[in-house]
């Protein structure tokens, strides 16, 4: 199996302004999925910070929640290489998930119908 690779203060600080935006404009995570063409768990796992995001999705996350890429990564590298300790207390204050987050992720196999 391969090795995870390490989620560190700058990917919890983008997540984090991600998952912020998101609930900023009420979005929900289906519609976020719609909007970008990513799998529902890439959704997921990068608003959460669990996972590494990738470029194409970082970009596509940006565009789909109306954020400007450069200076949001700017601002997470600048925060990561001068207060990494800081920043990684406040990733993990903010990394709780919502009550909708856990309503959703409560319901996400419920049949609509």
């Amino acid at each position: 199996m391969g090795r995870k690779p390490a989620i560190g203060p700058a990917t919890r600080h983008i997540a984090a302004e991600l998952r912020a935006q998101r609930a900023r404009l009420g979005l929900t995570i289906d519609q976020v999925t719609d909007t970008t063409g990513l799998a529902r768990s890439t959704v997921v796992y990068c608003l959460k910070g669990e996972q590494s995001i990738t470029i194409e999705a970082y970009l596509a996350l940006c565009e789909a929640l109306g954020i400007d890429a450069g200076p949001l990564l700017d601002e997470a590298a600048e925060l990561a290489a001068t207060h990494p300790d800081a920043l990684a207390l406040a990733a993990d204050r903010t990394s709780q998930p919502t009550d909708r987050e856990r309503f959703e992720a409560q319901h996400e196999h419920d049949d609509p119908a």
